[in-house]
């Protein structure tokens, strides 16, 4: 069977502040039962603001469309996630894919 794979998004601007501290938490439990695991920290993440066109023409949002920044490097690292851990200063949760559990 292969090992699942745990994705730690932190939100917040500090790697080493409380946020990532419990994220590194949920990271390793997650780990010490077998799973792979790694972290993105979003404030090192070259991206691109992009006025979103789905209100105006729905047909005009596909990921051909999006731009070509270190979000989108990001998406085959992101689809390995089943799982994914969330950290900002304000949330810290989790969030099964397919599931629809946001907690």
């Amino acid at each position: 069977m292969q090992k699942p794979f745990v994705l730690g998004v932190n939100g917040a601007p500090y790697k080493d502040g409380v946020v990532m501290e419990l994220l590194a938490s949920v990271l390793q439990g997650a780990q010490s039962e077998g799973a792979e695991v790694d972290t993105i920290n979003l404030y090192e993440v070259d991206s691109q603001f992009v006025k979103g066109a789905y209100s105006e023409d729905p047909g005009l949002e596909t990921v051909a469309q999006t731009p070509k920044d270190g979000l989108t490097e990001l998406y085959p690292t992101i689809l390995r996630g089943r799982r994914f851990g969330f950290g900002n200063s304000g949330l810290l949760g989790q969030y099964e894919r397919g599931d629809e559990r946001f907690y």
